[in-house]
């Protein structure tokens, strides 16, 4: 049987998706730990928390779940605070919300430090955790389990349409092309065929989008053509960032 592809995520959907098999069972603390570090050659951190302590210790908060946050300017809905937090998230473009029986525990953001090593480049990953304000609330996750659909209409259009768009969404992303604050991993055991493959699909528009609206475009010949272009590219990355979120919470979540 051939291996799994391996998922290029960000570093908070990783551990998302490790924890989660660490809860159900289906991983140890020391492995879950591991895997979320990514199969490169990234270290933790000397700052933050470990890893493995704050793995266990989700086994001691009742009824505890877990949220995964990709926020962006303007779009912050689902982090809880106190104001370094969303800060650091903010600027991570990621973030793990805690919930102890629906209260907000606190909030996990990781911070890449890329330093020279005799092995090439490498990142020091620092997972920093910020208590939850007392008292603050967790709207309900806004989901509605279309974010997949919603994708492949985006992709469909953008297919249909005149713009140049230097994406390629069936090809891997290099390592070395991969977005600050991203790690690529093997997909746990339970991640389903599917959702492993829609996460290699969200996945790879998100940071390939991102990348070109960063870019711009060197051949638009004017500056409708350019608006045009940004539109498709904004319209690609939020219904990706919606699809990815979407499925790492499914994938995530208990054994049904």
């Amino acid at each position: 049987m051939a291996s799994p592809e391996l998922l290029a995520l960000p570093r908070a959907a990783v551990l998302m998706l490790w924890a989660g098999a660490y809860l159900r069972g289906d991983a140890g603390p020391d492995d879950a730990a591991q895997h979320a570090l990514g199969t490169g050659k990234d270290r933790s951190g000397a700052e933050g928390v470990e890893l493995f302590d704050w793995l266990t210790g989700l086994r001691r908060l009742p009824l505890v779940q877990l949220r995964l946050v990709l926020p962006v300017p303007g779009r912050i809905a689902g982090l809880v605070g106190p104001p370094p937090a969303v800060q650091a998230a903010l600027a991570a473009e990621q973030a793990l919300v805690v919930t102890a029986a629906g209260i907000p525990d606190h909030t996990l953001v990781p911070e890449d430090t890329p330093v020279s090593s005799l092995q090439g480049p490498i990142a020091l990953v620092d997972w920093m955790q910020y208590p939850a304000p007392l008292g603050a609330n967790l709207a309900p996750a806004s989901s509605s389990g279309t974010a997949r659909e919603q994708l492949l209409r985006v992709m469909q259009r953008v297919a249909d349409s005149s713009q140049d768009l230097d994406l390629v969404p069936d090809e891997p992303i290099p390592a070395r092309d991969l977005p600050s604050g991203w790690a690529r991993t093997m997909p746990p055991r339970h991640v389903t065929a599917a959702d492993a493959h829609l996460l290699t699909l969200a996945g790879r528009i998100l940071a390939l989008s991102a990348q070109e609206l960063r870019a711009g475009s060197p051949t638009a010949r004017a500056l409708a053509d350019d608006q045009a272009r940004r539109r498709l590219l904004e319209e690609l990355r939020d219904a990706a960032r919606e699809a990815l979120v979407e499925t790492v919470q499914r994938a995530a979540g208990p054994e049904g």
